[in-house]
């Protein structure tokens, strides 16, 4: 999991294990909403993804943090690897990293995938993600009930005001 219980617990000042289970759930629901939320990856991992266009291609998930190979199938059935710098480039100039493609491959077989492996999300998540999420976790834990005789709110904004610069405009897929 991306935030520890333990940090988590020590940002709440709980000292006890008996709601252990709870706040392991609370963590795992929190990161995943701050993911949905923000449009990247919390963990990160090594993923694929096929581009049936021989275009600019956003990566689905970011942050993207390393690009490992862009392959396809040439005109002898055989895998072939693109390379960096002559046959594509990853532009992280915007908010969102995209991998261009400077041309569609000569020797392609017709209908074939652009198989694009790369590692996205965070080594260290920002101070802020870590904040929200406890912010996310302890509302959560101290009030389980979506009503209450009190008015409540859905997402504490404290948590939506660190999240919002970093959101990335696009649904977490």
């Amino acid at each position: 999991m991306a935030i520890s219980i333990s940090t988590v617990k020590a940002a709440l000042r709980i000292d006890y294990t008996t709601d252990d289970a709870e706040l392991t759930r609370l963590v795992a629901a929190a990161v995943a909403w701050v993911e949905r939320y923000c449009g990247f990856a919390l963990t990160s991992a090594t993923r694929t993804f096929y581009a049936a266009d021989w275009s600019d291609v956003a990566f689905p998930i970011q942050p993207v943090t390393a690009l490992a190979s862009v392959a396809y199938t040439d005109l002898d059935g055989n895998p072939a690897t693109l390379v960096a710098g002559t046959d594509y480039y990853w532009d992280r100039s915007g908010s969102i990293d995209v991998l261009r493609f400077l041309d569609e491959p000569p020797d392609m077989k017709d209908g074939t995938l652009a198989t694009i492996t790369y590692t996205a999300g965070y080594a260290t998540e920002p101070d802020e993600v870590v904040q929200a999420v406890i912010s996310l976790v302890g509302a959560w834990y101290n009030n389980p009930e979506a009503t209450a005789p009190v008015q409540l709110s859905n997402v504490p904004l404290g948590a939506q005001f660190l999240l919002e610069h970093l959101r990335l405009g696009a649904p977490f897929t």
